[in-house]
């Protein structure tokens, strides 16, 4: 029974102990990851359509930030104002970038059509760090063209 309790008690110390070694890690796993239920699983019934008239007026009010999910060159055509490049393989082989970013507003991702693989993809791993307000523009940034909503022509500003 002693040694039983021994190696539950070092096993729990271990744990603990690296659980807070993750948290002063910069590239560690965001404890609310680790405090979900299953991070690792996509589930796609979790998404969250705004439409585009919401949408413009979260940027109006910059109550929000937008990831541009489409080509670089899709971007510097014509995106929404204020919204940043970030592509699905940019973040997976440099995901720092995500620490850089500050998420103080909810997050909303796009690609050109409402079925946006990458903007799916994009948002889910977003959450997966740790920010549950990311959504995705409904329609896609075709639907907001549609409505004739301000774009931003070039890079980033």
């Amino acid at each position: 029974m002693k040694t039983f309790l021994r190696i539950l008690i070092i096993g729990l110390c271990a744990l603990i102990l690296g659980v807070f070694l993750n948290q002063g890690n910069d590239q560690g796993i965001h404890w609310r990851t680790l405090l979900s239920a299953n991070p690792f699983v996509i589930q796609s019934n979790t998404e969250v359509f705004v439409a585009p008239q919401k949408v413009f007026g979260y940027l109006m009010a910059d109550k929000a930030i937008f990831f541009d999910v489409r080509s670089f060159d899709e971007y510097e055509m014509d995106h929404i104002p204020g919204a940043l490049p970030l592509g699905v393989t940019t973040l997976i082989s440099n995901p720092q970038i995500i620490h850089t970013v500050n998420f103080d507003r909810m997050v909303i991702a796009y690609g050109f059509q409402a079925d946006s693989e990458d903007a799916h993809i994009l948002a889910q791993i977003i959450r997966r760090y740790g920010y549950p307000k990311t959504m995705l523009l409904e329609g896609g940034f075709a639907a907001w063209l549609d409505q004739g909503f301000p774009v931003h022509e070039g890079r980033m500003p």
